[in-house]
């Protein structure tokens, strides 16, 4: 018995027809490879969005050490509070730097999406103490939808963790990713005569839902 022939249509030839193909498989692959950062974006937006559920509930669990240290030989003090956590064996990205010059005391915090490490250097009497609080798997999951080693109003505040870096990349990516499969998706939309007129309806509602909360929200409580 003859198999059956192959229903799938092809592009038509020509310019058009190659950027029909490529569009094809370029939203096939982009969309494999978008698939498990996407579902880790919904599924960190759902913790933030329902932090009171118990099983995304933040909690951490603090351990404090003291530790002794060696004075660190610069005197900027990210430059020391990177001194330190080489002597320490901390890894992650700082996020606050206190210093008492006149008790030559130097306090930070680092941030890694699992824990917070908060560091209290006596760099006179070379001690340090160091506590440590580890998030659960909600607080860590919390942390990474909003992880960028960066703050708004902050220009000063830079990335000083490759890891970091490398997080903020991928963010990057998936968010130019995201813009070209939509675009793509619309290019195939398009192409379909019959459901031009249902696509813009739900097109067109996504508009307005969106531009609700983009304007409209504003507008009411400007």
């Amino acid at each position: 018995m003859p198999s059956s022939p192959d229903l799938t249509p092809t592009a038509p030839g020509g310019a058009a027809g190659s950027w029909k193909r490529w569009n094809r498989r370029l939203h096939y692959f982009l969309g494999l490879y978008l698939l498990f950062f996407i579902w880790l974006f919904a599924l960190t937006g759902l913790v933030l969005n329902h932090s009171s559920w118990k099983i995304f509930q933040l909690t951490r669990t603090p351990a404090g050490t003291d530790r002794s240290i060696q004075a660190p030989a610069v005197t900027n003090p990210l430059g020391q509070a990177k001194d330190l956590m080489d002597q320490l064996g901390i890894v992650g990205e700082i996020d606050s730097i206190t210093t008492r010059p006149g008790q030559e005391q130097l306090d930070f915090r680092v941030v890694t999406p699992a824990r917070l490490i908060d560091v209290k250097a006596d760099l006179r009497n070379g001690r340090a103490t160091v506590q440590r609080a580890e998030n659960n798997a909600g607080g860590t999951f919390q942390l990474l939808h909003t992880f960028t080693g960066v703050r708004q109003g902050d220009p000063a505040k830079s990335r000083d963790w490759i890891l970091t870096s490398v997080w903020a990349f991928c963010m990057d990516a998936v968010s130019v990713g995201l813009a070209v499969l939509v675009f793509g998706g619309l290019c195939m939309w398009y192409e379909l005569a019959a459901k031009r007129v249902p696509g813009l309806i739900a097109l067109g509602l996504g508009l307005i839902a969106c531009g609700w909360f983009v304007a409209g929200l504003k507008w009411l409580h400007g």
